[in-house]
């Protein structure tokens, strides 16, 4: 995780932050963050289109260990909506999966 928001502060295509979600939330009830199955790493990739529009589309980083970690039931119903929704979805292994699907993202809204 700290390598992808380490290169995300030097790629002007991209914002991402912590979605630290926990138990807790506010007065010690609910949840913090996004909630249950929401993603590791939240933002956005900011696209020029054809025309010139500047345009930001959201990204969401799911950040699993290099061979190992799997998607719970609720992430992957979170993730599969946000993709629906029209949002950059990204389960990471490294910081090369993030920059593939940034660039791939990039390219298409350039079409």
């Amino acid at each position: 995780m700290r390598d992808i928001l380490a290169w995300a502060r030097y790629d002007p295509r991209v914002r991402l932050w912590r979605n630290d979600v926990r138990p807790g939330g506010v007065g010690g009830h609910g949840v913090s963050g996004l909630g249950p199955g929401s993603p590791d790493l939240v933002g956005h990739v900011v696209m020029t289109l054809p025309d010139g529009r500047r345009i930001a589309r959201a990204l969401y980083v799911e950040c699993k260990r290099p061979g190992g970690g799997v998607l719970s039931p609720a992430q992957i119903a979170w993730l599969e909506q946000a993709r629906r929704d029209g949002a950059v979805v990204v389960v990471a292994r490294d910081v090369a999966d993030v920059i593939e699907a940034v660039d791939e993202a990039v390219t298409a809204s350039s079409r």
